[in-house]
């Protein structure tokens, strides 16, 4: 089945907008940009990328969500469970032609620093027991069941 990201890039039901002014909108619309949307806060219930049901319980109105530079160390991004509704670069004819640019410079970067580098395990036996834990991460890499130490040395 196949659907515009548009409908699950900016649903009401799905997406984290922040307290409720007093006027009764929310204070980031999911049509704005919103970079601590991403970030969960520690004893901040509204925090995190998407809406929980249980918000509704707590009255938000004319409470403001901005944050504090001594908030900001604490918090960490959240991207678990927005398959289907975070599109980075968004789709479709309004996709951003910066896509193309910033894998480019990522794969260059990436190139340009494994060439510089030298890289290898320290336990070689250990590191071949590695399993997948079937969990796609950034970049089409992996997590793994445990550790694999690794010496990193410049080449000269």
């Amino acid at each position: 089945m196949m659907s515009s990201n548009w409908l699950g890039g900016l649903s009401q039901t799905f997406w984290n907008t922040g307290y409720m002014l007093p006027s009764g909108a929310p204070e980031y619309p999911v049509e704005t940009f919103w970079a601590e949307r991403f970030l969960k806060y520690p004893n901040e219930v509204i925090s995190g990328p998407i809406l929980k049901s249980e918000w509704s319980m707590y009255e938000t109105r004319g409470r403001s969500s901005q944050k504090t530079v001594e908030d900001d160390r604490s918090a960490k991004l959240v991207t678990e469970g927005l398959n289907g509704y975070w599109f980075p670069f968004g789709g479709g004819a309004s996709k951003c032609p910066g896509e193309a640019l910033a894998s480019c410079t990522v794969l260059a970067s990436v190139a340009i620093l494994i060439t510089s580098l030298r890289i290898e395990l320290v336990a070689p036996g250990e590191a071949a027991k590695t399993q997948s834990r079937q969990r796609t991460l950034l970049f089409g890499s992996h997590a793994f069941d445990r550790l694999v130490p690794v010496r990193v040395r410049t080449r000269i």
